[in-house]
C-alpha cells in the first residue's frame, strides 16, 4: 500500500492536472451552478453558431468545481485519491481475497490490477468509471458466490447505473460485464426464478442510464465518439497498446501468470468459472485496440490473478520453497466481510492520501501550460475576443481566461472532424491559418515557443509575447 502510494505520486503528481479538459470540466461545473441546469449547447467556445452539446460527465463536473470552489485544487486531489484507492485497496482486494482464498495472494494481485490503473489515475472523471466499475464486478462476484440475484443486489445496480451514467460514458463497460454474467447464468440452467431476476437486473440497470438530464441523447454521442475512426487514430489515449511500452510488459506479465496457472493446475481450470475466464479474454483483447481498456482489463484479472498465484505456489515443483507455501496456507477468514487487512485501509488511505497534498505543485502544470500568457491577456483587455490555440490548451484558457474564448478545445463529439481536420491543415499554410482566424474572429494566435532559428513572426501575425514554453500572436 505504502509502495503504490509513493509509486502514484512519483509518477502522477506532477502532471496529475495536466489534461486538455480539466479547465472545461470546471468551467461546466461552474456554469451548472449559476444556471440551475445543464448545459444544451457549448457556452465556452468562440463561434457564431450554437454547437448542441451533451456534457455527458455533468455530474462529475458539478462534483469537481464543488471541491474546487471549497479547497481548491488540494480538494480535488484529495477525494480523487481516496477515491481511487478506496476502489483498489479495499473493494477489489476484498473480492480478490474472498476469490482467491488468500490476503497476501490478493494483496499482491491488486497491486498488479492498481498499476494498470495508474494510466488513468489523472484529475478526469475516468477515475469514478474505474471505481464503478470495481463496485460492479464486487457485486457479480457475490452473486456468483451467493448464486442468486437478491432484490438487494437489484437496487444496489439500479443505483450504480445511475450514478455511473451521469459521471462517465464506462457505464457502457459494466454492460458487457452484466452481458457475461447473465450468459454464465444461462449456461447453469437455472430456476425461472433466478433467470427472470437475472433479466430484470439487466433491464434496471439499462433504465438507469436513462434517468439522465439528455436522456437517450447522452448513449447517442457516445457512440458516436466510438464510432470514429478519425478521433481513435487522433487520441494517444485511444490508440492501440503497445507491447514493448511499461503498460505493454505489465498486460504480458499479468497474461503470462494467469495462462500459466490455467496450464499447470487442473484445479485452477475447474475453479475459475465462465464469467472470470470470458472476462479475462475479452478485456485482455481490448486494450489491443485502444489502451484506455487497460485499466479495466487489470480490474477484472485481479481475481484470477490471485488465484493463479495461489495454484501455481500449489505446484509440487514450488512446494518446494517453504515462503511459497506458507504464502499459499495464508487463508480468509469465513467471518468479516473484509480480510482483516482492508479494516484498516480507509484511515491508512485518508492518511496517504494527506501526504499526496502536502507536497508539489497544483494545477495544470506551469511547465507546459501558459499561465503568464493568460495573465497578459486578462490585464490587457476586457472587451471579449477569441484565441487560436491547440485543443490541448482550450480547457485551460476557458478555465483562466476573464474575456477570451478558445476557438477550439478537446471536445472531440462537439466540434467534429472537419473542424479538426481544418485546424490541423492550417497549421502546415499561413493561409489557411488566416482564413480559419477570420472566420472565428480570433484575435490571437497561440503557438509553442518557435525553436531556434524558425521564423517567429510574419507579415500577417506580430509576435505579442512569449513564455518559456508558449508564443502569443497577433493578427
Amino acid at each position: 500500500m505504502l509502495w503504490a502510494a509513493f509509486f502514484a505520486y512519483n509518477n502522477n503528481h506532477s502532471s496529475f492536472a495536466n489534461d486538455p479538459g480539466v479547465g472545461w470540466h470546471l468551467k461546466t461545473g461552474e456554469w451548472i451552478v449559476q444556471n440551475g441546469d445543464v448545459p444544451r449547447v457549448d457556452p465556452f467556445l468562440a463561434s457564431s453558431v450554437e454547437r448542441p452539446w451533451v456534457a455527458d460527465q455533468w455530474l462529475t463536473d458539478l462534483l469537481f468545481y464543488s471541491l474546487y470552489s471549497v479547497a481548491a485544487w488540494q480538494g480535488i486531489y484529495l477525494f480523487l485519491f481516496v477515491v481511487f484507492f478506496s476502489g483498489y485497496f479495499l473493494f477489489l482486494l476484498s473480492t480478490a481475497s474472498k476469490y482467491s482464498g488468500s490476503t497476501l495472494a490478493a494483496l499482491f494481485a491488486v497491486v498488479l490490477s492498481f498499476k494498470t490503473g495508474l494510466v488513468h489515475f489523472i484529475l478526469r472523471p475516468t477515475v469514478f468509471g474505474i471505481f464503478f466499475f470495481i463496485l460492479l464486478l464486487s457485486l457479480i462476484y457475490r452473486m456468483r458466490k451467493s448464486a442468486q440475484v437478491k432484490y438487494q443486489d437489484l437496487f444496489l445496480s439500479f443505483l450504480l447505473f445511475l450514478f455511473w451514467s451521469n459521471m462517465h460514458p464506462s457505464f457502457v463497460l459494466g454492460f458487457l460485464v452484466l452481458g457475461i454474467f447473465a450468459f454464465e447464468v444461462l449456461c447453469a440452467q437455472p430456476s425461472r426464478k433466478h433467470f427472470t431476476k437475472t433479466v430484470l437486473l439487466i433491464v434496471l440497470s439499462g433504465l438507469a442510464t436513462l434517468l439522465n438530464p439528455y436522456g437517450y441523447l447522452l448513449h447517442e454521442s457516445i457512440l458516436t465518439l466510438g464510432g470514429s475512426e478519425y478521433f481513435m487514430r487522433l487520441n494517444q489515449e485511444w490508440k492501440p497498446l503497445e507491447l514493448s511500452s511499461g503498460a505493454g510488459t505489465l498486460w504480458i506479465q499479468i497474461c503470462v501468470v494467469i495462462i500459466l496457472a490455467f496450464i499447470m493446475r487442473r484445479d485452477f481450470r475447474k475453479s475459475v468459472g465462465i464469467f472470470a475466464l470470458a472476462c479475462f479474454v475479452i478485456f485482455a483483447l481490448l486494450p489491443l485496440r485502444s489502451v484506455r481498456f487497460l485499466p479495466f482489463f487489470g480490474v477484472v484479472s485481479c481475481p484470477l490473478i490471485a488465484l493463479s498465484f495461489i495454484e501455481i505456489a500449489r505446484h509440487p515443483f514450488f512446494q518446494k520453497f517453504k515462503f511459497l507455501r506458507t504464502g499459499a496456507d495464508v487463508q480468509v477468514s469465513e467471518g468479516p466481510s473484509l480480510p482483516l487487512p482492508s479494516r484498516y485501509m480507509l484511515p491508512l488511505i485518508i492518511l496517504l492520501s494527506l501526504s499526496f497534498i502536502s507536497m508539489g505543485e497544483f494545477g495544470p502544470s506551469r511547465k507546459y501550460y501558459p499561465y503568464d500568457i493568460a495573465r497578459y491577456l486578462n490585464d490587457s483587455s476586457e472587451k471579449k475576443y477569441a484565441v487560436l490555440a491547440s485543443p490541448d490548451f482550450g480547457g485551460f484558457l476557458s478555465l483562466y481566461l476573464e474575456h477570451g474564448q478558445p476557438v477550439l478545445d478537446d471536445r472531440n463529439t462537439l466540434l467534429g472532424e472537419e473542424m479538426y481536420r481544418r485546424y490541423f491543415k492550417a497549421l502546415e499554410s499561413e493561409k489557411e491559418l488566416i482564413r480559419l482566424m477570420n472566420d472565428f474572429d480570433a484575435e490571437y494566435y497561440l503557438i509553442k515557443a518557435p525553436k531556434s532559428g524558425e521564423r517567429s513572426e510574419s507579415r500577417n501575425l506580430r509576435k505579442v509575447i512569449c513564455s518559456p514554453t508558449n508564443c502569443l500572436y497577433r493578427k
